[in-house]
């Protein structure tokens, strides 16, 4: 245990340096941030993942249903790992690809992010899921803007617009 403890509730930064002297905030300009629970939370979070597993759903399912309720509870390393075992187990479910780049965006893993949205997105185009295509190229979009590259971002963008417009969803179309 380190020392002081940490405190539940308070947010703690991490910044990983190389030997070389890079930093986790030269690759990305992010920190790698974290909390604890408190124990209220704690709790209700664990009365939500009991009541999750009673209604017996696949593995799968339950899985994407943990990481949703992980990531709702800003739990982003746990819903990760979940995902991340789903997708050595082979998942061929886009939204878990979609949720993992949303995950690796949010902690500021840009290359990460766009790793498992262009595989959410190949998997959608196989399947002719257009909104999972949609969804993917905005996550794409998104990764290409914080990375600099907003003529990408424009083009992705477009993409997921299009995809939007043949399923009539006006508000995400606004939205982007």
């Amino acid at each position: 245990a380190g020392k002081p403890p940490l405190k539940p509730g308070t947010y703690y930064s991490v910044t990983v340096k190389t030997d070389a002297g890079k930093t986790s905030k030269d690759d990305e300009g992010k920190n790698l941030d974290f909390y604890l629970l408190d124990a209220q939370k704690a709790m209700v979070v664990r009365a939500k993942i009991a009541k999750l597993r009673a209604i017996k759903l696949t593995p799968e399912a339950e899985g994407l249903g943990l990481a949703y309720l992980y990531q709702g509870y800003e739990l982003r390393a746990e819903a990760i790992l979940l995902l991340e075992e789903l997708v050595k187990g082979g998942s061929q479910n886009t939204a878990v690809y979609q949720l993992l780049g949303d995950l690796y965006l949010q902690v500021g893993l840009s290359r990460e992010a766009k790793s498992y949205y262009e595989r959410g997105l190949k998997l959608a185009k196989q399947t002719g899921d257009i909104e999972g295509q949609g969804d993917a190229q905005v996550g794409l979009g998104e990764v290409a803007l914080s990375l600099g590259k907003r003529t990408e971002a424009r083009e992705l963008f477009t993409q997921a617009i299009a995809n939007y417009h043949k399923l009539g969803d006006e508000i995400t179309v606004k939205e982007i």
